[in-house]
């Protein structure tokens, strides 16, 4: 299956469910249009369940799916093999599954073990099986067993940093959020930067970023984004401060983000280092810069 994993191309997007299937259809048959040959669709509390929009997009397209990434620690793993079993008898073998700890740190080994044990069961359907990881005890252990693994950087050097605890050479992807600026979107990236920064401790740690994030995790999130999902301006919010005191920052180290240029240097530069690069949420939000940028897919997938 890891061969298979290597004919997915260079670059992939991520669409997650909080749109109108309409929209999704439409960003999805973008990609395909433009020549990418596989989307990633996110699990959040805050989207429509990842199986119902991989059922609309796989209905409308002919594009491989990704789930990148759903938790066993959100729902049980049974749930998750019995929905997957439902879209592989419905639309064929065009799904890959990725799963991590999702919230809980995976600092747990109760938590690790769940993930380690879903990963060998969704193995046996055939399918390519990833692990979504950002510390070390996961990356050594999942690579063990998983086809591949999603990391959950963008940074060179945090790719080279994780990349170090891989066990065996096995299919790796770099998945982040992404977005062309300018745009009406640059809050949701803020806050996908800062979700994102504090999925490790043990990383924090390594790279001295615990004092940031002190700053940065005071701030409710979880309120951002609902108030973001109403068009609100949260530069006006008086608890956003530590995100727009630290914006660069969240910017350089945890997005993919500029300028056309820029984003396919960016890109150039991680393939350096692993197999795919997945430009994730909230660029398919901006449909004319998901448009802009998809298009660079006719130079790397090629």
């Amino acid at each position: 299956m890891t061969g298979s994993l290597s004919e997915l191309g260079k670059i992939s997007v991520n669409i997650n469910g909080d749109l109108p299937d309409s929209e999704l259809v439409d960003r999805a048959r973008i990609a395909e249009d433009s020549g990418i040959r596989i989307v990633w669709i996110g699990e959040t509390p805050f989207f429509r369940d990842p199986f119902e929009v991989a059922a609309v997009i796989a209905d409308a397209t002919s594009l491989i799916i990704g789930f990148g990434t759903v938790s066993p620690l959100r729902r049980k793993c049974e749930n998750i093999i019995e929905r997957f079993e439902e879209l592989l008898q419905k639309f064929g073998e065009k799904f890959i599954l990725a799963l991590s700890p999702g919230e809980v740190r995976e600092g747990r080994e109760g938590t690790l073990e769940t993930v380690l044990s879903c990963i060998s069961i969704a193995k046996e359907y055939g399918v390519g099986v990833l692990a979504g990881c950002s510390g070390r005890r996961i990356t050594e252990r999942a690579s063990e067993i998983a086809d591949g693994i999603l990391f959950n950087y963008v940074y060179p050097d945090h790719i080279r940093w994780v990349s170090g605890f891989l066990k065996r050479k096995v299919f790796t992807a770099a998945y982040g959020p992404s977005l062309l600026l300018p745009s009406p979107f640059f809050q949701d990236l803020l806050i996908a930067c800062a979700i994102v920064m504090g999925s490790n401790r043990g990383f924090l740690k390594e790279f001295g970023y615990l004092e940031v994030y002190s700053e940065i995790s005071s701030v409710n999130l979880d309120e951002m984004i609902v108030l973001r999902q109403g068009g609100f301006d949260i530069s006006r919010h008086p608890d956003s401060v530590p995100l727009m005191k630290h914006s660069q920052f969240l910017l350089d180290r945890f997005s993919i983000c500029g300028s056309i240029s820029d984003i396919e240097t960016k890109i150039e530069d991680l393939l350096k280092l692993c197999d795919h690069v997945v430009l994730g949420d909230p660029l398919f939000r901006d449909r004319k810069g998901f448009e802009t940028v998809c298009r660079l897919s006719e130079s790397f997938n090629n």
